[in-house]
């Protein structure tokens, strides 16, 4: 059997599920994408698929958890700089395809219900999010770290709001000189 002839198994569907329903979430929204959608995106059996998630609650809970532990990997990862780790999350970003929107701000959009499971995830989210601003804030020498984190925060998600909106990474831009001055110096 040559290597393009090779079966798929079930030891890499979970991932292909996720990958396939994070597109279509992207695309569609949480709502709109049917479970059935999701399978042939994968490209994997509806058996496979219920296998892996029971229902599609499941599978947003999944993809939640998954999106939070890469978006704290990418965003907030190991750079020991905590300064630098913060102006990071503020760059350019390429627009050769549309912006993406937070999938958390999405899913708290698309189940406004405070007790609904999204809805809890994408606060979970938020605040572990500006926890970890204030840490590195505190890590970068500044007065009030839990103030100028919580400020950080509310920038990040009115600017990557707004550049998913509009498709353009400006105000991620110009939210980057602010988070500078905040920290105490200019952009690097």
């Amino acid at each position: 059997m040559t290597e393009f002839a090779k079966p798929r198994t079930s030891r890499g569907a979970r991932e292909r599920i996720l990958v396939a329903a994070g597109r279509l979430f992207r695309a569609q929204g949480i709502v709109a994408t049917q479970m059935e959608a999701v399978a042939t995106a994968a490209p994997v059996s509806k058996r496979t698929l219920y296998k892996h998630f029971r229902d599609k609650s499941a599978l947003i809970d999944a993809y939640l958890q998954e999106r939070d532990r890469q978006m704290f990997a990418v965003q907030l990862g190991s750079e020991e700089d905590p300064r630098g780790q913060i102006l990071g999350l503020f760059a350019p970003t390429s627009t050769d395809r549309p912006i993406g929107a937070c999938p958390f701000i999405a899913a708290s959009t698309e189940f406004p219900e405070p007790q609904s499971d999204p809805h809890r995830a994408a606060v979970r989210h938020k605040q572990a999010f500006q926890e970890r601003l204030q840490q590195l804030a505190a890590g970068a020498g500044v007065e009030d770290p839990e103030r100028v984190g919580a400020l950080i925060s509310l920038l990040y998600d009115g600017a990557i709001s707004r550049s998913q909106a509009l498709n353009d990474p400006q105000p991620l831009e110009d939210a980057r000189r602010h988070v500078a001055a905040l920290l105490g110096g200019t952009a690097a």
